[in-house]
């Protein structure tokens, strides 16, 4: 199953990137407690408040434009990217950030799709709104 979501920042392109890239200072999610980064970062693991973890290999690097990487855990394998640019003129967030979150995932478990489906809708709509109190912006 593939989920997009997109969010729009006041802040600026560069500052969005190098809030959700920095594998040091993952700790305003709310749903993560620990973060190990790997061979300098291409490799890294995110282990939730309720102990799961998941298995993250960089595939895609394009500095404040996008990231994208293979990840794994028991209940499911995919991919997730984060694609950036300035918002278009005409937009009410003109001079800030659009993201756009895709992930695309396939549960282990062919009967938890549909639980898994919701569950990543509900994780990429918490992804935003704790990056923007992150950014120090109300969503």
């Amino acid at each position: 199953m593939k989920i997009k979501k997109q969010a729009f920042f006041k802040s600026g392109v560069s500052e969005v990137w190098n809030k959700a890239t920095d594998l040091s200072d993952q700790l305003w999610r709310s749903d993560i407690s620990r973060v190990d980064s790997f061979e300098q970062g291409k490799k890294f693991r995110e282990t939730t408040k309720k102990g799961a973890v998941t298995e993250f290999e960089v595939i895609l690097f394009e500095p404040v434009s996008r990231y994208a990487c293979k990840m794994e855990n028991a209940k499911f394998s995919g991919s997730f990217s984060l694609c950036l640019s300035i918002a278009a003129d005409g937009s009410p967030e003109k001079d800030g950030t659009r993201l756009i979150l895709t992930e695309e995932i396939k549960a282990k478990n062919p009967l938890l799709a549909p639980a898994m489906y919701c569950f990543v809708r509900a994780a990429m709509a918490r992804y935003m709104a704790d990056l923007a109190l992150a950014l120090g912006e109300k969503n």
